[in-house]
């Protein structure tokens, strides 16, 4: 069995963390300031969704008896359990700082419902200023594309991978750059939000690395020699554009970007990690924790805010204190869970 890559997943928590640290600064009403950037995070989990999707379905085979529901069921649990305890934490804090009535909580939930179902991205949630944490339009926008890519990739396979997900992935992507990018998650096009098409564009775009890995032989070639080498230019790449993130280059750079992360995961899949186990292991839990490191976010800085004024505080030293409290509530959380799930 092939040994999962840790260094992906120590990637997946550092671009959590910009994401975070950028919605810091938001919160604190400031538009510069570390990771500025940080939401171009978001590109990362997409890509690597997409592209760990299609390693998914092409290893089954056709002959597999999973269906794409069974499989969009499966991940739905999966991520509800996180949505609802995050859904319920951000509630009951905006609930205590607004001071709502027993009429608005009802009217809130009421409201809510396409985002605690996580089909906001569907369209159903007709006004984004319900939402009560903002956050989960990721989940909604990767469980939809999720889907549609299972059903892609089992009905026509390699014709998909290798031309059908690129081919709509540059039309999405050109259609971005001349609506001024896609840093809003609820702008609509008329037909879709902003986040579906984002999702869409980049989990093909991931689906479409996935292909050219899968159906290309590399082993014997010069880029197959060369994979070591390329890993640590690209690896060095990536931190390079965290700078570029952290400075708030961002969106003028988005699709030199998208081409490093796309070739990361291409390397990476095809060059086993030379990480020692222990490590290797560290920088899987790490991957792991993103996900309610990212969920959390919120109602912990809501929260903490109402208490402690954050405000009058110096920014970076907020969004340290901030940054510090989401993890640790995020890694007792994930212990609680995983207890739970071993009974």
């Amino acid at each position: 069995m092939k040994r999962r890559n840790g260094e992906i997943d120590a990637l997946k928590f550092l671009f959590a963390a910009a994401i975070m640290i950028y919605h810091g600064w938001n919160y604190l009403g400031l538009d510069q300031g570390l990771f500025a950037a940080g939401y171009m995070g978001v590109e990362f989990f997409f890509v690597t969704s997409g592209f760990f999707l299609a390693a998914h379905v092409v290893r089954r085979g056709s002959d597999s008896d999973e269906t794409p529901l069974a499989y969009a069921v499966s991940r739905y649990k999966f991520f509800f359990v996180w949505q609802i305890i995050a859904f319920v934490s951000s509630f009951i804090v905006l609930s205590i700082i607004y001071h709502w009535s027993a009429g608005q909580m009802a009217t809130t939930l009421v409201r809510a419902i396409p985002e605690i179902l996580l089909l906001q991205q569907s369209g159903f949630m007709l006004n984004p200023t319900y939402v009560v944490n903002g956050i989960t339009w990721y989940l909604s926008a990767l469980l939809l594309v999720s889907f549609i890519a299972y059903w892609l990739i089992r009905k026509f396979g390699k014709s998909f991978l290798c031309f059908g997900a690129p081919l709509v992935s540059l039309l999405v992507l050109g259609y971005f750059v001349h609506t001024g990018g896609f840093s809003n998650p609820w702008g609509w096009t008329g037909f879709f939000y902003h986040g579906f098409l984002r999702a869409l564009a980049e989990m093909f775009l991931g689906c479409f690395i996935y292909g050219v890995v899968s159906f290309t032989e590399l082993e014997g070639t010069w880029l197959g020699k060369m994979n070591a080498k390329l890993a640590g230019v690209l690896k060095a790449a990536l931190v390079v554009f965290l700078v570029v993130l952290a400075t708030g280059g961002g969106q003028d750079y988005l699709f030199i970007f998208l081409i490093v992360v796309c070739a990361l995961m291409f390397v990476m899949q095809v060059r086993p990690t030379a990480l020692p186990d222990r490590l290797n292991e560290g920088f899987i839990y790490l991957g792991r924790l993103s996900l309610p490191v990212f969920l959390n976010q919120l109602w912990c800085w809501k929260l903490m805010d109402y208490f402690l004024g954050f405000g009058t505080w110096n920014p970076a030293l907020a969004i340290g204190v901030y940054s510090m409290v989401v993890v640790v509530l995020s890694a007792i959380e994930m212990a609680i869970i995983n207890a739970v799930r071993k009974r």
